[in-house]
């Protein structure tokens, strides 16, 4: 229940913003001597001052060159070359006002050991490399990294290289917590079968850190804060928000950058809903020159290193915000009012006929009357004069709760788990959840034919009428 600040849109370098799933498929590139990487960073951030998840969120898109070029050895099996585009996203945590992660740099690697570095800042810690703020990703994903010229080719794991963790309480912001990292940083992402990249073809792929999960308290000595990585791999499946200048008009370009390190992506706004400086739908076309952010789904484009936003919401200038809070009141119309708890009291929020409505999965809303009572909600919108947030975008957390289960499994019988806790033995349907199996430096994601007796594992999930517990999601500690 926390008010944003107005949307920026500027890449916070040493305190950006910005978090969602896994995947079947994942393609890892790898480089060879010669081959020439290029690869942009994009770091979409959207100032907010409350919620924290993973790695980006919207906001203007900062394009830098990567460090020295992409290096590395024994590229994939195929010919030619294509391009990874990769984005993160996070699930939900409350216990922080901000989860700042230094990336320092990120491979893609093969099952013959090749691997080729997408993402790398040279200069870790000092102030000019990407921070990614997970609380800011939760109800979307924002593109990280696009790295062309990746040998084409069939890959299983991502490296992770992370330079630092930050927890901070915004009501002691020059105080943060260090967060123990393992292996000075080094984490390797193994998805559940691999990523295959053909010639000339644009690979989309979706980080989601589960910063509620994967950051945890020991009571060792003095206490301390430490890290494992609990990471869906996934293809983006949510909304993404891409920020920028529009370039032109047919069909709308949105490009941010200059010269050779300009990044643009193409806008499909068939299906969109246009809203103008002042937060109301816009009649007039977008124009060249426009700063805009645009909300929709993306997708590779028919030519290598083409990326199309299947546009939902455009937003034209710079005084949108983003609030969030839990629903008071529920509206009576499609273009009527209700209450929101923030911060700082309630909200009035006014939608639109044209305000468009999702949950945080990504999934499309009828209408108005998604919107209930005590329903955590993230709008998008402009105060008017009287202070009512017009609404442009609102995003409704309608998931069931989720219950935890952790303890040891005391049998395992094709998904199906008595799990010895402290309150006794559960039931657990672990059949149809996302299996992983996490150390202190490594995620491997797996299926419930993995569970064995006497491992120790945590299910996330809900509670059935049979009192067994439907989970969605396990994680088995390594040992």
């Amino acid at each position: 229940m926390h008010e944003s600040n107005p949307v920026s849109n500027t890449v916070l370098h040493q305190r950006a913003r910005s978090s969602r799933r896994r995947t079947e498929r994942f393609t890892e590139s790898f480089t060879e001597p010669g081959v020439d990487i290029k690869c942009h960073v994009w770091n979409l951030a959207f100032l907010r001052d409350a919620l924290i998840m993973l790695l980006l969120v919207a906001g203007t898109v900062l394009v830098t060159a990567c460090g020295g070029g992409g290096s590395g050895s024994g590229a994939g099996s195929g010919s030619g070359t294509g391009t990874v585009a990769l984005l993160f996203t996070d699930l939900p945590t409350d216990e922080f006002d901000q989860i700042l992660v230094d990336v320092r740099e990120i491979r893609l690697l093969s099952d013959n050991d090749g691997q080729v570095t997408i993402f790398e800042d040279t200069t870790p810690g000092d102030g000019t490399g990407v921070v990614i703020d997970l609380l800011a990703l939760q109800t979307h994903a924002e593109l990280f990294t696009v790295a062309a010229g990746v040998p084409a080719g069939t890959y299983n794991k991502i490296r992770l290289y992370i330079y630092s963790i930050e927890l901070i309480d915004l009501d002691d912001p020059d105080d943060p917590i260090d967060v123990k990292l393992p292996a000075n940083g080094k984490i390797d992402l193994n998805p559940r079968g691999d990523f295959i990249l053909d010639p000339g073809q644009t690979l989309l792929i979706e980080l989601d850190m589960d910063a509620n999960r994967s950051i945890q308290y020991h009571q060792t000595g003095r206490g301390e804060w430490r890290f494992r990585p609990v990471v869906f791999v996934d293809i983006p499946e949510g909304l993404v928000r891409i920020s920028g200048t529009v370039t032109a008009t047919d069909p709308v370009m949105v490009c941010e950058g200059a010269a050779d390190d300009t990044l643009c992506v193409t806008l499909d706004t068939n299906n969109a809903a246009l809203f103008g400086p002042d937060g109301t739908p816009l009649e007039e076309p977008i124009v060249v020159g426009d700063e805009i952010t645009a909300i929709g789904f993306l997708f590779a484009g028919e030519t290598e290193g083409e990326l199309v936003l299947d546009t939902r919401v455009v937003q034209i200038g710079n005084m949108y915000e983003r609030v969030a809070g839990t629903v008071e009141s529920a509206p009576l119309a499609n273009n009527g009012t209700f209450g929101l708890l923030v911060d700082t009291g309630s909200l009035t929020v006014e939608l639109q006929p044209s305000t468009q409505f999702f949950n945080r999965q990504g999934e499309q809303l009828a209408d108005f009357t998604a919107i209930t009572v005590g329903l955590q909600a993230d709008i998008d919108g402009v105060r008017d004069a009287t202070d009512t947030l017009l609404a442009t975008l609102v995003v409704l957390d309608t998931a069931a709760a989720v219950t935890p289960v952790a303890g040891t499994v005391a049998t395992a019988n094709g998904g199906q788990l008595t799990v010895i806790t402290d309150t006794g033995d559960r039931c657990v349907d672990a059949g149809a959840s996302d299996v992983f199996t996490v150390a202190p430096d490594s995620n491997t994601e797996g299926d419930a034919g993995d569970i064995e007796a006497n491992e120790t594992i945590e299910a996330y999930g809900t509670e059935n009428s049979d009192g067994c517990l439907s989970a969605g999601t396990v994680i088995v500690t390594a040992d």
